[in-house]
């Protein structure tokens, strides 16, 4: 009689081990990039894959963080960015996985300036400001000399290459900035007031955008782009 107590007493507790390890399970970190591009300053879609985590830790690699399943971080820098879930199971167990992500930006390679009618005869100041989550940042501002403005004809604006983020050009959209030394109350042109006419390529690695300014605007302008990583 006692063995048999013994044999079930035994068979009872391995039941109950067995039921507590299949009701907390160690919930593995894994997540998804819901998206075919990854731009700065445009939100990036990550999704953890495990439903039933008791709790999710993202750490972006930017310095920023979340507790959410699904996130939408924004970087405003283009670079490789390692990118960590951390899971935890209901028995408090965590695991955690990390993930190089590249986010890549499309650059302004080349800005033509096109004189309209009327076109000033002093010089002018350029500038470009890139907005991001608060306020602008100034990228670059140039001095044209009146030779330039004077002449009537397109002419080519000297810049460094500016990262812009957005496919559909609606986050991140840079702003042009004229200062006309000779007229200064007339001096200031948006993009964000104008119309713009956008060509891509197939594969969204570049194209052209022909920027139509308000009608103050003495210059229209066309901007060469491509989309690059940078490491």
């Amino acid at each position: 009689m006692k063995l048999n107590h013994l044999s079930t007493l035994l068979i009872s507790l391995a039941f109950l081990g067995c039921s507590t390890e299949e009701e907390t399970p160690v919930i593995k970190a894994n997540f998804e990039v819901q998206s075919d591009k990854t731009l700065a300053f445009v939100p990036v879609q990550f999704e953890a894959i495990p439903d039933s985590a008791y709790a999710y830790f993202w750490d972006f690699g930017n310095g920023k963080t979340s507790n959410d399943k699904i996130v939408y971080p924004i970087y405003e820098e283009p670079g490789t960015y390692t990118v960590s879930l951390t899971t935890t199971s209901l028995n408090k167990i965590k695991n955690t996985v990390s993930k190089e992500v590249k986010i890549g930006a499309y650059f302004i390679n080349k800005i033509t300036a096109i004189p309209r009618d009327g076109y000033s005869n002093g010089d002018l100041y350029f500038g470009i400001q890139q907005q991001r989550q608060s306020g602008y940042i100034s990228v670059d501002q140039n001095k044209i000399p009146s030779e330039l403005t004077t002449s009537g004809e397109p002419f080519q604006i000297s810049t460094p290459k500016i990262a812009f983020g957005g496919n559909s050009f609606v986050f991140g959209l840079p702003i042009i900035i004229l200062v006309d030394t000779s007229n200064i109350e007339h001096a200031n042109s948006s993009l964000q007031s104008g119309s713009q006419k956008m060509e891509l390529n197939e594969e969204r690695t570049g194209g052209k955008v022909f920027l139509n300014l308000r009608s103050m605007a003495k210059y229209d302008f066309e901007l060469e782009f491509s989309y690059e990583f940078i490491d």
